[in-house]
């Protein structure tokens, strides 16, 4: 799924991504430092793009309990 960038907001901070998904602000810093989360860091600022969390989440989902890899 794209996310529009005029439509629908596009980049989140870390508050927003842990409201929105439910994973700790310091679970989402240990999965960005073992590259396992995509982000940006502007000034200080990180910033999660929803296109490549929901692409993460995709290559993630489980088929009957079995990663689907497709």
């Amino acid at each position: 799924m794209e996310y529009p960038m005029v439509d629908t907001k596009r980049w989140v901070n870390p508050q927003e991504f842990e409201n929105m998904f439910a994973i700790k602000q310091s679970t989402q810093k240990a999965m960005r430092s073992a590259g396992k989360l995509p982000y940006v860091k502007f000034g200080g600022f990180v910033k999660y793009d929803l296109n490549d969390i929901d692409k993460l989440f995709e290559q993630h989902k489980l088929n009957n309990g079995v990663l689907d890899e497709n």
